[in-house]
């Protein structure tokens, strides 16, 4: 699986793992509790930093393409959205 280190704070990093191919976007929830990541592996993922056990929270493998970027609603932290090659939101 693909790894990726997001460092969360000055002091804190933490690695995800999960992704068998490479991660083309990343986006932080507006509350900043959530980060969720698109990638070539045909799904997008959220991760739960304040419960982060090298798990993930949901993954999303709907697409039937590379997952090329993933958004956050501003002002809803429980909504984002993916893009897909296949030119899908």
């Amino acid at each position: 699986p693909a790894m990726s280190a997001i460092k969360v704070s000055k002091s804190s990093e933490v690695t995800f793992t999960g992704h068998s191919k490479t991660v083309n976007g990343v986006a932080w929830s507006c509350d900043g509790k959530r980060l969720a990541t698109a990638s070539s592996d045909l799904s997008a993922r959220v991760w739960h930093l304040e419960q982060h056990r090298e798990g993930k929270e949901t993954e999303l493998k709907e697409h039937t393409d590379s997952v090329d970027g993933v958004s956050w609603n501003p002002t809803h932290p429980d909504l984002f959205a993916t893009a897909s090659a296949v030119k899908s939101v």
